[in-house]
């Protein structure tokens, strides 16, 4: 919020676009170890870390208020889908060109989203008020929390859901070598049916409430 989201996503984008490339070229290059792929995950994890939240603050700029929970609720059902679908593609992707290959293409997707950005005009916010500084927006942020009972609730289902949605997807390689023998169609397949679930809820969720 105290700097300009959309330089801040640019610099983000590159950062992914560097890691998955490189993760890719050294796979192709047959040098990648078990530790190599451990760190460039990571690597990728702070990339996406810092990527959703700025996402996320983006969507009130695009959308009027009115339609603002309906743009919220698409975006979830975007990045579902994707995730059901890519998985499936890219288990095709492996057993035809190897996994360097998929690397590869998702840096090339995120060179897209640099394209994107890089022609987004973002209007200028301006303020007669001083900016605020990083540390005291935090604190200013944990404050709000701390005595916001609605959002405290929200955070408390989302670490208990979280907690146990992330010893699953930890164990769907194991399910996958167990099932499936390990192919990579399978692994694809069983995190597309994750992206699937996440799909129908989005369409029920608006019965639901």
């Amino acid at each position: 919020d105290i700097i300009d989201r959309r330089r801040y996503l640019l610099v983000v984008q590159a950062w992914l676009v560097l890691v998955s490339g490189t993760l890719g070229l050294l796979t192709l290059s047959h040098v990648t170890s078990a530790w190599l792929l451990v760190l460039m995950t990571f690597a990728m994890g702070i990339g996406s870390a810092m990527m959703f939240p700025a996402w996320a603050a983006l969507t009130p700029e695009l959308v009027p208020r009115k339609d603002l929970h309906s743009a919220i609720t698409l975006n979830s059902m975007g990045v579902n889908v994707a995730r059901a679908i890519g998985p499936a593609m890219a288990g095709v992707i492996i057993s035809l060109a190897g996994t360097g290959a998929v690397f590869i293409l998702n840096a090339v997707s995120y060179a897209g989203v640099i394209v994107v950005l890089s022609r987004w005009r973002r209007q200028a916010e301006y303020s007669e008020l001083p900016g605020e500084r990083f540390f005291s927006a935090m604190r200013s942020g944990f404050r709000f929390a701390r005595h916001a009972p609605e959002l405290q609730a929200a955070l408390v289902r989302g670490l208990g859901f979280y907690a146990f949605a992330s010893a699953s997807w930890a164990f769907l390689p194991l399910l996958s070598r167990i099932a499936g023998g390990g192919r990579p169609q399978v692994f694809g397949l069983l995190v597309a049916s994750i992206g699937v679930g996440a799909v129908a809820g989005a369409f029920a969720l608006p019965h639901i409430r």
